[in-house]
């Protein structure tokens, strides 16, 4: 689990990308569906998770194609890496 140490709102996460002091983006899975945005920079010491510019609750994106939308618009992405769990291998039934 990554602790959040602070907020950041679209506009100030297009500036650090511009700025080039983004250090790590991670998309965190939530247990209840969909995916947050939570950034790290050079220059502020934590972990931030994006959030709404109104309510400055954490945003919620309700797809990883949604996501990856967003950090296209922003001008955010060069690459993306998806690393998913193992998961056991599920046994065929009969009927």
């Amino acid at each position: 689990m990554i602790t959040i140490d602070g907020n950041v709102l679209e506009r100030e996460l297009i500036e650090w990308g511009a700025q080039r002091v983004l250090t790590s983006v991670h998309v965190v899975g939530q247990a209840g569906g969909g995916y947050q945005l939570i950034v790290t920079t050079s220059w502020k010491q934590g972990n931030f998770v994006l959030v709404n510019t109104r309510s400055e609750t954490p945003r919620q994106f309700v797809s990883i194609d949604r996501l990856l939308k967003f950090l296209d618009r922003c001008g955010l992405i060069t690459e993306f890496i998806l690393l998913m769990p193992a998961r056991a291998a599920r046994r065929r039934g009969k009927g």
